[in-house]
This record gives C-alpha cells, structure tokens and sequence, in this order.
C-alpha cells in the first residue's frame, strides 16, 4: 500500500520550546515550529509517531527527541516490529541518557506510533496523545492514560467532556528516564485498514480544540495538505495553548 502523509508540529501561541516530535519514516522532525504542512509518500512498511514532551519535566524536548530517534534506528536498522520491544527499547534509551546527563533525570515523554503494512497497522500507545483511524466515520484507536480518561471510564464525566477538565493532562503511565527497570502501562494493538482511509495521530495540544465529528469532517472533505493547514489554523485561533502536532496519513 502507499500512504500520502501531511505533517505539522508547531509551538502554538505560548509556549518558548517545541517540546513535540514527529517521525514520518525516516524523517524525524524535533525542535522547530512549521507553519506549512511537511508532505511525504511512502510505500511498503513504515512507521509514523509523535511524542510529546512532559512540559514542566527535566528535558520534555529531548526526552520526546531521543524517544523518536531510537524507535526509528530500531526499527528501520535493527528490524525490531515488535511493539513490546519497541517501547521497552527506547525506555531504556532514555534510562541510558540519564547515566551520562544526570541533570536530565525525570525526563518524560508521551508515544504514540502506528506501523504501517500492507492492509494492517500496529499501534503502540503510552501517555495521552492519540490514534485515529477515519473512513466513513472516525473511531479513536487508543485511550487516555490520565485521571480524566479514568473517569470518563467511570462514567463520571462524558466524552466530550475530557477535552475541557482540569484533570485531562495528569498522566497515568509515561515514559520516564528514571533509571528504574521497568515498562510503563502502554496500549498495542492490530488492526485491519483499507485503501482510502486517514490514520491520525496528534498530541493533545492538538486534540483538545476538535471533537471528532470536526476532525472527520475536515479531513474527509479536502486533500491532506489543505486540511492540515485547516487544522493548524483553527487550533492556533482556539487558543494554541500548548505545543500542536499531528500526522494524516492517507491510504492510497
């Protein structure tokens, strides 16, 4: 299969650093601000990402780049296409980081990934940006990994409510360079997709000024580069609080 991809990861309205990362195959994007939509076309199997850097945390930006970097060294150069040792790999090479630069030692980032097959994809999902996939209708692939979430699953708040509380970014599960053996509460899963669809993945400086009918509707009625600069625009007039990334990937 090929994938038409349009990409963004701006430092919205407020913040001094773009503690975002974006991977679009073997392009890793950290560390700037685009204001234009990065195009690619792949073919074959790929992965995509985007991890968001724990703002108020020792190093977000280069915890969120170092994220990115090895899960691209790990699977384009070691062929590792195992979720599992995918994220266990760059915990580790974050815990690796913090042996030589103990000053970065907390150091956080959210992931999220999707690899790209023939007609199948695999997440990997740790943190609180997001997975869609669009087609007739658009369905969220991953959960929240924050109290908000907990308690939407509680029933105590709504859906559309999650966007709005002020429990929505007290992470759950991250991944940390803390030196400790472990692997974080992650989501993985297998899916199947067909030509035509959109796979999104965001940050939730992204996420929190859309609901998902909007989100639909906007990707679904443009080609990828118009909706992107659709999508980047609104978020920057709804506020642009945090940092804005996102990829659209559309299945050709």
């Amino acid at each position: 299969m090929k994938y038409k991809i349009s990409a963004i990861t701006h430092v919205g309205n407020y913040r001094h650093i773009n503690e975002d990362a974006i991977l679009v195959g073997k392009t890793l994007i950290n560390g700037v601000s685009l204001s234009d939509p990065f195009l690619s076309e792949l073919e074959g199997n790929h992965i995509v990402a985007v991890a968001d850097g724990m703002g108020g945390h020792t190093a977000g930006h280069i915890a969120s780049e170092i994220v990115l970097y090895y899960l691209r060294e790990n699977f384009y150069k070691k062929g590792i296409g195992d979720v599992d040792s995918l994220i266990s790999s760059v915990k580790k090479a974050l815990d690796e980081n913090i042996t030589l630069h103990p000053e970065r030692k907390g150091m956080g980032t959210t992931l999220s990934f999707v690899i790209l097959g023939e007609d199948t994809i695999k997440i990997g999902h740790v943190g609180d940006s997001r997975i869609y996939v669009i087609d007739d209708t658009i369905k969220l692939l991953t959960r929240d990994f924050t109290e908000a979430w907990n308690l939407y699953e509680e029933g105590k708040i709504g859906y559309d409510e999650i966007r709005g509380y002020p429990l929505r970014s007290m992470l759950t599960s991250a991944l940390i360079g803390d030196g400790e053996d472990y692997t974080p509460e992650f989501l993985k899963g297998e899916f199947k997709v067909k030509e035509g669809s959109y796979l999104l993945l965001c940050t939730d400086g992204f996420w929190e000024h859309f609901s998902d009918e909007e989100i639909l509707n906007i990707v679904k009625s443009r080609d990828i580069k118009e909706s992107a600069s659709i999508l980047l625009r609104n978020a920057l007039e709804r506020g642009g609080y945090d940092n804005i990334s996102f990829i659209i990937v559309h299945l050709t």
